[in-house]
């Protein structure tokens, strides 16, 4: 970009004695080409990384914002160099105009669907062409009114206005979007947006000078500087905005994995995993200090006939069953887990005394009992279940060990009861 730059600045150069007119086309230029290096970016940047609807949107109103710069670039050129073939400079101008008009309404519409509010695309592009008719009025009709200030005015200066508007709403709305969220991205693209609407201002105010007969618009070169900086900025923002989205997926799939590494792929319930290597710092987080726990080991009765008389599909939906009708029972910061095959874990925080602790199993115990069809197919299950307490003890690898051993004693005594570890006092 700056070599192509620097080569058209020579040439220009040589046939124009105007060094201010030389640094406003060359800025003119460098954002066209700015522009449309940033919409290639944000197309490559979409498709590999982040493919959102709002970012295509995007994509393609740099391409009009590029192809408005450049193509109002070639016009300015060919009028300098006294160019008289009106049907050349007509079509350059209504390619500019009608790019200027769609690439703020662009990132206008990719900014509503970003933020998830509904609009009306139809009526939307209709106020556009509206604005561009009026505007342009007498873009192709040099000589209606034969003013070059009156015609600068509707060409740039309500256009810019009009750029000013939406960039503002796009600026603000996102910085709005994102609030609150640790990404610069946003607020990088954010503030360079609010700084391009400010470059449009310098428009704005330079058209009204123009058609006052002021001399501000001849110094644009100075200012037009600035909006070069602002689409470097803009591209800068892109960058670290789909930088950011690739660590927030990755971070995303290493949570999901770690998730699904916690839980079991059936039932969704703690699995055995997490029961030995976070269950009690999860309790310590949550628990009062002086907190005691029960800990049941709960064994189907009664789970094996099912499977064998109706396949592992029915016996895979009792298990779902069963720990649906498990976690119904849960309360406060109670723990159900699935061990595997037919065993479960269910830790009671809420009963300080293991009397209570017993009342609960008891009432798990029944709700299981009550299990009587899955899928039109009748079923007879109950289970034994196994207590372990200790007061001010949140060993849950040992409470579990010494419910398993009650567990068996249950199952030895005939199955579908409880019974109580003698392991702690």
């Amino acid at each position: 970009i700056l070599c192509i730059k620097a080569l058209l600045v020579v040439h220009v150069t040589m046939q124009i004695n105007n060094p201010e007119l030389i640094l406003f086309m060359s800025a003119l230029l460098s954002a066209g080409m700015l522009m449309l290096f940033s919409s290639g970016l944000l197309f490559i940047l979409n498709k590999k990384f982040q493919n959102k609807k709002y970012q295509k949107y995007w994509t393609y109103a740099w391409l009009m914002l590029g192809i408005y710069m450049l193509m109002g670039s070639a016009s300015l050129l060919l009028r300098i160099f006294a160019y008289k073939e009106m049907s050349v400079l007509n079509v350059l101008t209504f390619i500019s105009q009608i790019s200027g008009y769609l690439g703020p309404a662009l990132l206008y519409i990719g900014c509503q669907e970003m933020i998830g509010k509904s609009i009306n695309k139809r009526v939307t592009v209709l106020w556009i062409l509206v604005i561009f008719m009026i505007s342009s009025l007498f873009a192709f009709y040099p000589d209606f009114p034969d003013s070059s200030a009156f015609r600068y005015v509707t060409r740039v200066g309500i256009r810019s206005l009009y750029m000013l508007f939406l960039l503002v709403i796009v600026a603000y709305q996102t910085l709005l979007f994102f609030r609150g969220e640790e990404m610069k991205g946003p607020r990088i693209f954010s503030y360079a947006m609010l700084a391009y609407a400010l470059s449009c201002i310098t428009y704005v105010i330079a058209s009204i000078d123009m058609l006052m007969g002021g001399v501000f618009y001849r110094h644009l070169g100075i200012f037009s500087l600035f909006e070069v900086i602002t689409q470097a900025v803009v591209i800068y923002g892109f960058v670290v905005w789909a930088i950011e989205n690739e660590q927030k997926k990755v971070k995303g799939a290493e949570d999901q994995l770690k998730e699904q590494a916690w839980h079991d792929s059936l039932t969704g319930l703690y699995n055995r995993r997490w029961l030995e290597h976070q269950s009690t710092g999860w309790l310590k987080e949550r628990l009062p200090e002086f907190a005691s726990i029960s800990v049941m080991f709960i064994d189907l009765d009664g789970f094996k006939n099912v499977n064998d008389a109706y396949g592992h599909k029915i016996g895979d939906k009792l298990l779902i069953e069963v720990s649906k009708t498990l976690s119904a029972h849960c309360e406060g910061h109670d723990i159900l887990c699935r061990l595997g095959g037919d065993e479960f874990i269910f830790i009671d925080t809420c009963h300080a005394t293991l009397e209570l602790a017993h009342d609960k199993a008891n009432t798990l115990r029944k709700s299981i009992q009550s299990i009587t069809e899955i899928r039109g197919h009748r079923v007879s299950i109950s289970c034994s279940i196994g207590i372990a307490s200790a007061a001010h003890s949140w060993e849950v690898d040992t409470l579990t060990e010494s419910s398993d051993k009650a567990m068996y004693a249950a199952k030895s005594d005939g199955k579908n009861n409880i019974k109580v570890s003698n392991a702690f006092s």
